[in-house]
């Protein structure tokens, strides 16, 4: 008999299109300006999301991949144009949100750990018989499973244990992140409001989901995560240009 508490923890994950229309939505309720709606941050806020369409696709699949590709190609694109025309603004839009600190940070814990229930809850693990491009991190990594194979025999399950232990790291990375956004903003900029206004939409992102290993896009890494934890650490420490540098340069 099943006790009656199990109800209030049958928790279903939202699939990948739910998740992006939620998360639009609240971007927009957040962080867009109702009162000059035409506005640049207006449309810095809906073309993070460009890059959707063209991922949701791609989980479907069954047509011509290059199409799909292509949309992504295409958003890489306008981004570039966008942090280039950046560079010639006299003055560039604020990143003020609607809601205060506490609000923002409550916001951003629960997001958090939203991603916490999709690496615990997700079932998909990894295929043995899925070809990836190898790069060193690949190669460190099966010389681990076969140490740990000799020593654990039977046992051990390495796909399971690969499963916890790639989404381990990409949740940490995911917090390493935002901690750094958050001091990025406050060192920089000095105004800790912004930081976790930045923090909150990172978690925000439908990427941040799309993207954990072993999810139903099937691309998701955690040392892409890794990487840019490296990068956005490199800004934190700007004025200690050795310890910057040894952080960028691990990164590439």
């Amino acid at each position: 008999m099943t006790s009656p508490v199990s109800i209030f923890f049958d928790i279903s994950l939202p699939n990948a299109s739910t998740w992006f229309y939620f998360s639009l939505l609240l971007a927009c309720a957040l962080f867009f300006k109702f009162n000059r709606f035409l506005s640049f941050r207006n449309l810095d806020i809906l073309s993070i999301f460009f890059f959707m369409p063209g991922f949701l696709l791609l989980l479907e699949g069954g047509h011509d991949d290059r199409i799909y590709f292509s949309w992504l190609l295409l958003s890489c694109l306008f981004w570039l144009v966008r942090c280039l025309l950046d560079l010639v603004l006299e003055r560039r839009p604020a990143f003020k949100p609607n809601l205060n600190v506490p609000g923002m940070l409550l916001l951003a814990f629960a997001f958090y750990f939203s991603l916490v229930a999709v690496a615990v809850r997700e079932p998909n693990l990894p295929d043995q018989r899925e070809t990836r491009p190898q790069t060193p991190i690949d190669k460190i990594r099966e010389h681990g499973e076969k140490i740990i194979e000799n020593r654990g025999g039977a046992e051990v399950d390495v796909s399971k244990l690969r499963l916890w232990v790639e989404r381990g790291l990409t949740l940490f990375c995911h917090l390493l992140i935002a901690v750094g956004l958050i001091l990025v903003c406050w060192f920089h900029y000095d105004d800790y409001h912004l930081g976790f206004a930045c923090a909150t939409l990172y978690f925000l992102l439908p990427y941040t989901y799309l993207m954990m290993p072993y999810t139903g896009l099937k691309i998701g890494r955690w040392d892409h995560s890794w990487l840019m934890a490296l990068m956005i650490w490199a800004l934190v420490f700007h004025n200690k240009p050795i310890v910057s540098g040894i952080l960028m340069g691990l990164s590439f």
